[in-house]
């Protein structure tokens, strides 16, 4: 089984991520994690310069900070960024699935955009307020998450929708009763 888990930019994903692993003894395909990986690939750093300019690149390294200011400021930035990455993303996750014997969970709020929720035989919503998100993940998570696409979006492509109050117990049960 392949599990998406899925939701806006601090809504409680990865927690929600690490106890359906504890609690599903389940792999784990974290998309920021490959994001991350793939920054470090020539290629891509090669990419990124000619499309963004040599001041995102720091000694043969992306500077995440100074291309996040970028990307996060300009769409048309971010359209290009995402054009470079999100084939290698998913090119990777497919890799990891065809791998993989367990059930495994895809841990990423862009299911959609890289084009996994085809992969994916259920699909977990995690919803938070803004409010809350700016209170528990910081101000800069709030402003990502009123970039990325609608609830409504999120919503009509859920199997599972769970509320994140920030109540750790309750998130955990709500949690574990789908399983």
């Amino acid at each position: 089984m392949i599990i998406g888990v899925t939701g806006k930019a601090g809504s409680g994903k990865s927690e929600a991520t690490a106890i359906l692993k504890a609690h599903l003894q389940a792999n784990v395909i974290d998309l920021d994690k490959i994001g991350h990986q793939l920054l470090m690939d020539p290629q891509v750093i090669n990419e990124i310069e000619a499309t963004f300019g040599t001041d995102v690149i720091q000694g043969n390294v992306v500077d995440r900070k100074k291309l996040g200011a970028i990307v996060f400021s300009e769409s048309h930035s971010l359209e290009s960024l995402n054009s470079i990455m999100h084939p290698r993303i998913k090119s990777e996750v497919e890799k990891r699935l065809d791998e993989s014997q367990k059930t495994v969970l895809i841990d990423g709020a862009l299911l959609h955009e890289i084009g996994l929720i085809e992969c994916c035989d259920e699909i977990i919503l995690i919803e938070s307020d803004e409010a809350d998100i700016a209170k528990y993940a910081g101000e800069s998570k709030r402003k990502i998450a009123h970039l990325q696409r609608s609830l409504e979006d999120y919503q009509s492509q859920a199997t599972h929708i769970i509320k994140n109050t920030y109540d750790r117990e309750a998130f955990r049960k709500s949690l574990a009763g789908l399983y």
